[in-house]
């Protein structure tokens, strides 16, 4: 019997997203396409037997990854720099409670326990803002897109993707954990459309980014949220089987996990929400 669409204004809602994204030439299943939560096929479709009620109660998937959560007075020197990109250039902006510093992505729930033992053999370390970048955003097929992000320096998400993907040979494996092979972690800040505002992004990053580079966050803590929006807490430097599991469906965010400086800080249990990203 064939697939019938499922006529309620929410799974319609994610139906007209979905064709939004076509007309982009996005592929919301790429990891790096910037969409953190999906409307993948269950939720639109009748498959495999599937219940209305089965459907309107399931919860649309997210790209599963690996971060550090930044607290809001910590964006503000980010945001600020996202601010200064004209609305007019905009293809997207990334808000700025999303803003945080990714590791890895596609990391999903069934390789959290490899994800805490790598965790668990680095100690912490600080984080600070190598460079922000404008560049292709080669996720956005045929269409001319630009990302701009900034790059992190952090020795312990360093170490702890190499851990990683000493255990991986396929290269496009690699590539889908690690989107940003030439720096230890990234966020983006803003989509933009590169063929009209080309080279005024570079004039204002090149004006900007004096006030964000070598901006530094003291980091104890790697964040883990899996493809059903859990997030787990995972202590760097410290064995599995201490970490704290919440669920992302809480509205509340965590205070602190990268501060400024390098003070110790302590750190929140409450959850943090999607990312762009994530891009992510």
């Amino acid at each position: 019997m064939p697939s019938k669409l499922v006529r309620r204004p929410i799974q319609l809602a994610l139906v007209k997203r979905v064709i939004g994204l076509a007309r982009h030439k996005i592929d919301p299943f790429d990891p790096r396409s910037g969409i953190d939560v999906l409307a993948v096929p269950n939720q639109l479709i009748f498959r495999g037997g599937k219940t209305k009620g089965e459907v309107k109660h399931a919860k649309p998937k997210a790209i599963p990854r690996a971060y550090v959560p930044l607290a809001p007075a910590d964006t503000q020197g980010l945001w600020d720099l996202s601010r200064a990109i004209p609305d007019e250039w905009l293809f997207q902006r990334v808000a700025q409670e999303d803003l945080r510093i990714v590791c890895l992505t596609n990391v999903p729930k069934a390789e959290l326990a490899r994800l805490q033992a790598c965790a668990s053999q680095v100690q912490p370390s600080s984080c600070s803002v190598r460079s922000v970048t404008v560049e292709k955003a080669s996720h956005i097929r045929e269409a001319d897109v630009l990302a701009v992000g900034v790059a992190f320096e952090c020795r312990a998400l360093r170490e702890l993707k190499r851990r990683w993907l000493d255990e991986v040979v396929d290269p496009s494996l690699r590539l889908a954990y690690n989107p940003q092979p030439f720096f230890d972690a990234y966020t983006t800040l803003a989509l933009i459309h590169s063929r009209s505002f080309k080279q005024q992004a570079k004039a204002l990053v090149r004006e900007r980014e004096k006030d964000v580079v070598k901006k530094t966050f003291q980091m104890i803590n790697l964040y883990h949220r899996d493809e059903f929006h859990q997030v787990t807490i995972i202590p760097l430097g410290i064995k599995p089987g201490t970490t704290t599991t919440t669920s992302s469906s809480s509205s509340s965010r965590p205070r602190s996990v990268a501060s400024s400086g390098g003070s110790r800080s302590k750190y929140s249990t409450r959850t943090a929400a999607g990312d762009i990203d994530e891009e992510d």
